[in-house]
């Protein structure tokens, strides 16, 4: 959970920024004509620097041109808010840049099938709760839907569909049980970790080599203090506490 979301506020009060007074219209975006200035003309027919869409790959460092797996459809996912307060500029600036590579994709003549997932429990929402005395569901609706309205009032194109992590607990339990099984995670007490000594790959997408970066190791050994295999294991599932509240 990174993000806190819901309303866009200025740091000083908590108000609306207002709506601009351009904007682009989902007509426009989704429109089967090419603006006229574009060269060669017909939205399949683009051809010369506009046709070359390249995306950066974290992998390779490296930016490499857009080939979909199923053209002309094209499948989209993007991370989502933590509903659990109001959303500021800085969290609209990730949203905004899906929104103008979506309507890229839209207009180089791609069916864009985009998700966008809701963090809708975690333990800033937990302390929210407490702070709020309010439940899950009331603290998670009221700032889901402000979050919706600020995307509306940036005119950002919606995705198809907002996944709620709430509505896929037993799907993420049966991907961590799978983990346990094949070695790549394992539990302590009710919590489960993942086991990234495991995973040769790890920390190959931040280009650093991790293998002596254990934390709290030095010259006086491993002085790491916990029940983790490794300082690095993050964990993939939290046990429950009587301070959770009801989220069961």
């Amino acid at each position: 959970a990174r993000r806190g979301c819901g309303k866009l506020v200025q740091p000083a009060r908590r108000q609306r920024l207002l709506k601009p007074s351009w904007r682009m219209t989902q007509a426009a975006a989704s429109s089967s004509s090419p603006p006229s200035s574009s060269p060669e003309g017909g939205r399949d027919g683009v051809k010369g620097p506009l046709s070359a869409l390249r995306l950066y790959n974290t992998a390779t460092r490296e930016k490499d041109p857009f080939v979909p797996a199923n053209p002309p459809r094209v499948t989209f996912y993007s991370c989502g808010p933590t509903v659990y307060d109001f959303a500021h500029v800085g969290n609209f600036r990730a949203f905004l840049t899906y929104d103008l590579l979506k309507r890229w994709l839209k207009y180089l003549g791609y069916d864009v099938d985009h998700v966008c997932n809701l963090t809708d429990i975690d333990d800033k929402i937990i302390n929210r709760m407490a702070r709020d005395n309010v439940t899950l569901k009331d603290l998670t609706t009221k700032y889901s839907d402000l979050f919706f309205e600020d995307l509306a009032s940036l005119n950002i194109l919606p995705a198809r569909t907002y996944p709620k992590a709430t509505e896929h607990i037993s799907t993420i339990v049966d991907m961590i049980q799978s983990l346990i099984d094949n070695q790549y995670a394992y539990r302590v007490g009710d919590s489960v970790y993942f086991r990234t000594a495991k995973y040769e790959q790890y920390g190959s997408l931040s280009g650093k080599n991790l293998d002596g970066n254990l934390e709290g190791q030095g010259e006086g050994g491993n002085k790491f203090v916990g029940d983790k295999e490794d300082g690095r294991d993050f964990v993939l599932w939290k046990g429950y506490k009587e301070s959770d509240l009801d989220v069961v």
